[in-house]
């Protein structure tokens, strides 16, 4: 289970709620992590906006560059595997979308994003 925090981000172990490893961040997460099918964690920072994949083990595996004041929503991986996010720069909102090498599609879990899948359908597998 992954908790984003102000200061970090933190993998839980499901069954008893111990700390498995932290990884910092900064400007604060609003968002909900999604995660790959090779289990990297995708999670956004807000203010600045940065885009960060965090691989299982805790370590970075990708940090973007700032790409703006706010984050508008969650990370979304497509069936495809493109990572697809809405965020802001002043009164301008972009759409962005990343091909991370090897990424293919989301985690084959019951719930591995916002709202279960790319279409925020809410419905489990």
């Amino acid at each position: 289970m992954y908790v984003p925090h102000p200061t970090k981000l933190v993998a839980l172990d499901a069954s008893d709620g111990t700390t498995i490893w932290e990884y910092p961040i900064t400007g604060g997460c609003a968002t909900t992590p999604a995660v790959d099918d090779y289990g990297n964690i995708h999670i956004i920072t807000d203010n600045p906006s940065i885009y960060h994949v965090v691989r299982p083990n805790g370590n970075a595996f990708y940090i973007s560059q700032s790409l703006g004041t706010s984050m508008w929503s969650s990370p979304v991986i497509t069936e495809e595997g493109i990572i697809i996010f809405l965020n802001r720069e002043g009164s301008a909102s972009w759409v962005r979308a990343y091909d991370i090498q090897g990424v293919t599609g989301p985690a084959d879990s019951p719930w591995p994003q916002r709202t279960q899948n790319a279409a925020r359908t809410s419905l489990q597998k």
